[in-house]
């Protein structure tokens, strides 16, 4: 019987160790690598919003002060127009609490904490 339970468990540590906030697939992770180096501006956008977003990277293009990331609706994360590989939008939606119909930028201080949150663009 031990032998069965201890059978059965090894797939549910595994998933939970593949799909752990951790993952070096997970935004916590991509984050953690901007700690105390960088403050991080994530631009959350879909196409009904693309005003919003194209307002909001012609204010960045040239502003160094900002590590920015594009969050396609549930689509693509991409860091100076490439997409970032196996980093699904949905993580990005899911961890910081954003609607996917909606335009939002959140920008993180270099401490990782939120420092501001804003459905329109910041100029």
């Amino acid at each position: 019987m031990l032998r069965l339970i201890l059978f059965l468990s090894i797939p549910c540590v595994l998933a939970l160790m593949f799909f752990s906030e951790k993952s070096k697939d997970s935004p916590q992770s991509l984050m953690e690598q901007h700690l105390w180096q960088d403050e991080v501006m994530l631009v959350f956008h879909d196409e009904a919003h693309r005003d919003d977003y194209e307002m909001q990277m012609r204010t960045v293009r040239n502003d160094a002060r900002y590590v920015v990331y594009d969050i396609a609706h549930m689509h693509s994360v991409a860091r100076k127009g490439v997409t970032l590989p196996h980093m699904p939008a949905t993580y990005f939606y899911e961890a910081f609490d954003v609607n996917p119909e909606q335009f939002m930028v959140i920008l993180l201080r270099k401490d990782g904490t939120e420092a501001m949150r804003s459905p329109k663009p910041i100029l």
